[in-house]
């Protein structure tokens, strides 16, 4: 049975950033992202994550195909475990 993410978006820009619904951190959203492109079989040239005020950063990564976008929230872990203490 083939692994299935539960995301939205096509990953073609910004605007259309791959967002993984069922991730609780920043960290399962960098897995996933790891996951998708290993299951569309991409190879990643490079990578850049630009920080937007909108909440959230993208992470874009450069592959054969061209520019992949995801989109993840900016909350910082280390912020995130503090309010919750």
């Amino acid at each position: 049975m083939p692994l299935k993410i539960k995301c939205t978006g096509s990953g073609v820009s910004m605007g259309n950033a791959i967002f993984f619904s069922g991730a609780f951190s920043g960290r399962d959203h960098v897995r996933m992202q790891m996951i998708y492109m290993n299951i569309k079989g991409l190879n990643v040239l490079n990578k850049f994550t630009k920080k937007e005020e909108d909440g959230f950063d993208y992470d874009v990564y450069l592959t054969p195909k061209g520019l992949l976008w995801f989109k993840k929230p900016c909350v910082l872990e280390r912020e995130a475990s503090v309010a919750l203490n």
